[in-house]
């Protein structure tokens, strides 16, 4: 299943750093990474593309490393499949 996720920071660079910092758990929880882009007309929002092999355990990791990183002011989740 494929994950679309919302990251609004209080500035992009010090969240990247941070968000950095947590490739393992992310390995950990089933999510890969396969894409993230930085929003072209909202500098503070970036956007990621992840591979979820376990729906639950995605979104608590991502929930937790939100509240984790206090650069993250606002996530959403979405989950896709393909049409």
């Amino acid at each position: 299943m494929q994950l679309l996720v919302r990251f609004d920071t209080t500035g992009y660079e010090t969240w990247k750093a941070a968000y950095d910092g947590g490739s393992e758990d992310r390995q950990h929880s089933g999510v890969t990474q396969m894409q993230l882009w930085h929003d072209a007309d909202t500098p503070n929002r970036v956007w990621g593309l992840y591979q979820a092999s376990d729906r639950e355990k995605a979104r608590s990791h991502f929930k937790t490393r939100a509240k984790l990183n206090e650069n993250t002011t606002d996530i959403q989740l979405h989950f896709l499949r393909t049409a």
